[in-house]
């Protein structure tokens, strides 16, 4: 009986195992027979299209034993018994465990490279033609020599699942993006925790559901003005991040979790610098960042539903002039805020969506809903433009702020008049010497603190403005 138990067991037991390896598919564990070799290289023709071939593991027992090895040159087309062929996908498991092939050159010709195709190689990089529209799953998995990718597709298909990206254990340390790249499919970062620096050229339309997942070593990312879509999670796990510029336009709203995920403190990230294209800050977009000084800059017409929400880091608040909407828990949880600067001339024109009730416009004060919740009003002043203050006495939730002081934009000190120590604030926070001046320092309203800030007081002080 007992015998019986443990043979049902172990039934059981290995056709769970057996499940696991074959739901992979082709693409980790399936043999490729060829057909014919040529110059060296086995193939076996495409049954969808007979004039094409694809390259595959010259082993035809089976058993993996590659004989590949040195500087592999992949052919564009071949010529067999008298037929010309094109050499457009590498199947599975074409050089997988080759430790003896030390580089390769894949042609504009492939657009399929199968599953763990280059799998144990020692090659260090590797170049992805533009052609390239399907890679399987490891495809250059456990290649830890492999330390130089070049990305040249144009739109891949991504891996949705979880470590199966093609570069999860490989040693990879340069990441480059060729200009001609439209998307960056899903899960393609995973395996890139070693890269330090990682351009998003301007070709890029979008960045797809974990695009860039666990890319931990960056430390800047510029997301260019052509990205038109950002996917949720895209960013998650890339903790070693320390400045973020967000230049995309679109108005692409996030429910669950942002880019950068969810319930991650990103304490490194200090600096979140929108470019002047963006009209509107995505709801939870810069949920629970590291972010210092929270600066929306005047292009932005519309802050959405708890953009900045429990950035706990958070010293200032800079609000740009033209914000006409700003939604519910914006800037709910920025604990440690002790100053916020509105340049709005008109808080009674701003639409304030708080309460989903039928009237917006009706400001209930619910910390459930409170733009400004949980930050103290006592003691947290409100420096609002000249000739403002008493709109902003009456408006709620400005008015819930018990010191709102009328602030001129030159009046970089805070003490109540423009002279030149107010250009010396500038500086010095140009020199780094004083980052807390960060958000009263953009003078001229550009969304950025340069010297043109420092000309634009002396403007001032000199008559000419």
């Amino acid at each position: 009986m007992k015998t019986i138990i443990r043979t049902r067991l172990f039934i059981a037991v290995f056709i769970c195992v057996f499940a696991n390896i074959h739901s992979l598919g082709q693409n980790m564990f399936d043999f490729i027979r060829h057909d014919f070799i040529c110059d060296g290289f086995a193939y076996q023709i495409n049954k969808e299209d007979s004039s094409t071939v694809m390259l595959v593991n010259d082993d035809d027992e089976g058993y993996f034993n590659c004989t590949y090895s040195g500087a592999i040159v992949i052919p564009e087309q071949i010529t067999y018994d008298s037929k010309t062929y094109t050499v457009n996908k590498i199947g599975s498991q074409a050089f997988w465990n080759c430790t003896g092939v030390t580089s390769v050159l894949i042609p504009e010709s492939i657009i399929e490279i199968g599953g763990s195709a280059f799998s144990y190689t020692s090659i260090t990089s590797v170049v992805i033609p533009k052609s390239v529209t399907t890679m399987g799953p490891f495809a250059f998995w456990e290649c830890n020599k492999l330390e130089d990718v070049i990305w040249n597709p144009i739109r891949c298909n991504g891996w949705p699942a979880s470590g199966d990206q093609p570069f999860y254990k490989t040693g990879v340390k340069t990441f480059t993006f060729g200009d001609s790249v439209e998307l960056i499919p899903e899960g393609l970062g995973n395996g890139l925790s070693r890269v330090k620096s990682l351009v998003i050229p301007p070709s890029v339309k979008t960045i797809e559901y974990g695009g860039l997942i666990n890319c931990s070593g960056l430390e800047e990312i510029v997301i260019p003005e052509t990205v038109d879509s950002v996917f949720t999670m895209s960013l998650a796990g890339c903790h070693g991040l320390k400045r973020v510029v967000w230049n995309t336009p679109s108005s692409i709203d996030y429910i669950y979790y942002s880019p950068f995920g969810r319930n991650y403190f990103y304490e490194n990230l200090e600096e979140f610098v929108f470019g002047n294209k963006v009209w509107r800050i995505p709801n939870i977009l810069c949920w629970s960042l590291g972010i210092k000084h929270i600066i929306v800059p005047d292009s932005v017409r519309e802050i959405g539903r708890r953009a900045f929400e429990a950035c706990e880091n958070a010293e200032d608040i800079i609000i740009g002039s033209s914000v006409e909407r700003i939604e519910e828990k914006a800037f709910f949880e920025c604990f440690n805020v002790s100053k916020i600067y509105s340049k709005i001339k008109d808080p009674k024109g701003v639409y304030y969506d708080l309460t989903h009730n039928e009237d917006y416009n009706t400001y209930i004060v619910d910390e459930e809903y409170d733009i400004f919740g949980r930050i103290n009003k006592e003691t947290c002043i409100l420096y609002v433009p000249q000739g403002t203050l008493s709109d902003y006495q009456t408006t709620a939730p400005w008015s819930d702020f018990l010191n709102i002081v009328e602030h001129h934009p030159a009046d970089t000190n805070l003490d109540g008049f423009v002279t030149s120590a107010d250009a010396t604030v500038v500086y010095d926070l140009l020199l780094g010497i004083d980052e807390a001046a960060a958000a009263a320092s953009d003078v001229n309203g550009d969304g950025s603190v340069t010297v043109a800030d420092i000309t634009a007081i002396y403007n001032i002080l000199m008559g000419n403005e």
